[in-house]
């Protein structure tokens, strides 16, 4: 039957693999091909996020021809392991539309564990709440971290940490809501590497 089919050379992932923080948005170009017998037209291509842009130099191909998807993901402050999608809208009978996955690690001087974040799900108004920031050096420099600034309501318990190089401390925090519901605040950290003068933690939780 003659039809037009949509096919991503390389696969529908695209994976840059390791890439450092200050390296900033990452690119590349994934091929489309039309592998069909009739002419394809590409009528949409729909990042997942707007942290994702992904122009065509062109949407109409020919049995055989190819068009290529200029891609750019800004990872801003994320670390490790990162993963984005697209999707592309088609004539392709088959496979109206066809998901593609973006992927990199992003090697962060600094990385947050377990998660980039600090979650205190619940806790009192007027009542202290402790948790605690992991921070792990992935470097092979030791880092220093100067100075600790916090906002609402959030006191870190110390004034600047050593960290030696591929190992991890734990930063004690305490938090006191000053008012019922959904509250948020961050954590700066002032750092000694020359790739990461600071960084922010987010905390966020519910107050009752």
């Amino acid at each position: 039957m003659a039809q037009p089919k949509l096919e991503v050379i390389g696969g529908s992932t695209y994976d840059w693999g390791k890439v450092p923080f200050s390296k900033g948005p990452l690119k590349g170009s994934i091929k489309l091909k039309n592998t069909g017998n009739q002419p394809l037209k590409i009528s949409e291509v729909k990042p997942g996020c707007g942290c994702t842009t992904a122009p065509l130099d062109k949407k109409y191909l020919k049995p055989g021809e190819i068009a290529t998807m200029n891609v750019t993901l800004n990872p801003g402050s994320s670390s490790g392991e990162l993963v984005k999608g697209l999707t592309i809208s088609s004539n392709d009978p088959k496979v109206p539309i066809k998901a593609v996955t973006l992927k990199a690690y992003i090697i962060k001087p600094i990385q947050v564990l377990p998660h980039p974040y600090i979650a205190i799900p619940q806790c009192k108004v007027g009542t202290s709440s402790d948790a605690t920031i992991t921070l792990k050096n992935t470097t092979d420099i030791a880092i220093k971290i100067t100075q600790f600034i916090a906002s609402k309501g959030i006191t870190v318990l110390a004034k600047s940490k050593n960290i030696p190089p591929g190992a991890q401390i734990t930063v004690p925090i305490r938090v006191v809501p000053t008012a019922k519901g959904y509250w948020n605040g961050s954590i700066t950290c002032k750092t000694s590497h020359p790739d990461l003068a600071e960084m922010d933690v987010i905390v966020y939780g519910n107050a009752l």
